[in-house]
């Protein structure tokens, strides 16, 4: 059985210091699921059904592992949208939260505003993202509020 929240990842350090937050929000380790790569993670919202997803927004395609050569770890600048894609694909609308560390994200080749990826998830993918955040590791407060926000407003409790 799957838990009730999946984070989406590639980043260490920015996995466990979400996860740190998540759970000071009352979402434990113990409530997540972590995937690092696009190929998991649309494997996973495809097979379990996730209540939140916490999602970075540029990720590897494969696990290191998944792919002989480098091939695997290359970064695709807008990876984590291939999970909304997915999600869209299949008809499910479970919360999400975009987190990144990118004020611009690519959607083809359209560049969006961080603040507009809420409206365009909805129109392009039909899916309802609680909140666009800019993660800076030196800036922890702002990014930790507006996650608790979102996570408030989202009435994320499991």
């Amino acid at each position: 059985m799957s838990r009730p929240v999946a984070l989406v990842e590639d980043e260490k350090e920015k996995a466990s210091a979400l996860l740190e937050e998540l759970a000071a929000n009352g979402i434990g380790k113990d409530k997540v699921d972590v995937f690092a790569n696009v190929r998991d993670a649309v494997l996973a919202v495809r097979n379990h059904d996730y209540k939140l997803i916490i999602l970075d927004v540029s990720l590897p395609t494969f696990a290191p592992s998944g792919m002989s050569g480098s091939a695997g770890r290359a970064q695709q600048q807008s990876g984590g949208l291939e999970v909304l894609r997915a999600l869209g694909d299949i008809g499910k609308q479970p919360k999400v939260i975009v987190i990144t560390q990118y004020p611009d994200i690519l959607f083809g080749d359209e560049s969006i505003k961080l603040e507009e990826v809420c409206e365009y998830a909805m129109q392009r993918y039909e899916q309802s993202v609680l909140q666009a955040i800019l993660y800076r590791q030196s800036d922890n407060q702002a990014w930790q509020n507006k996650l608790k926000q979102a996570l408030r407003d989202g009435q994320c409790k499991f």
